[in-house]
């Protein structure tokens, strides 16, 4: 249910102020998973979309784990 919830904000509404921290929490629920590709292109969409979001800056380093 959050998961939807999360994907719905950052699909729905991408210029909230909330969109980045959407995606940041849907990557680690998808993590946490263990669908670490679809984790991946969460972070990766987080970085690419707002990077200098707060969340974009902890994703970071959350992209770099996941890729190892």
């Amino acid at each position: 249910q959050a998961l939807t919830n999360f994907a719905n904000v950052a699909s729905n509404y991408p210029d909230a102020h909330k969109a980045p921290d959407a995606l940041l929490k849907m990557a680690i629920l998808l993590k946490n998973s263990n669908q670490l590709q679809h984790a991946q292109a969460a972070l990766t969409r987080l970085v690419q979309e707002y990077p200098d979001s707060d969340a974009a800056k902890n994703a970071a380093g959350g992209l770099a784990s996941l890729e190892e």
